[in-house]
């Protein structure tokens, strides 16, 4: 079973993008297995941006948050991130392949 966590942002596009393509390969350094970014168009959140990010496992997940916390690259672009923009919502998933 992997871990997903989404996380819901308001925040100017581009700037989302630019952020989300920076924060990739740290996230993927620290055990991340995909790292997605998309535009709400329809229903009660349109217009805000979704970060989906999924670990492997729970160990995984754990340590690249242990890993997060320890980082000066990644809390330095977290800063810039929540300068720009807010956090509206954070959900983590477990999720199995069917």
């Amino acid at each position: 079973m992997s871990i997903t966590s989404v996380t819901r942002w308001k925040i100017n596009r581009d700037d989302a993008r630019k952020l989300a393509a920076e924060a990739a390969p740290l996230l993927k350094k620290q055990g991340a297995s995909f790292i997605r970014i998309g535009f709400c168009h329809s229903g009660q959140f349109t217009g805000q941006t979704m970060v989906v990010v999924n670990y492997p496992d729970w160990q995984t997940y754990g340590r690249a948050m242990e890993a997060q916390m320890q980082d000066p690259a990644y809390q330095s672009l977290y800063a810039q991130v929540t300068s720009k923009g807010e956090l509206l919502d954070r959900t983590l998933l477990v999720t199995e392949e069917l």
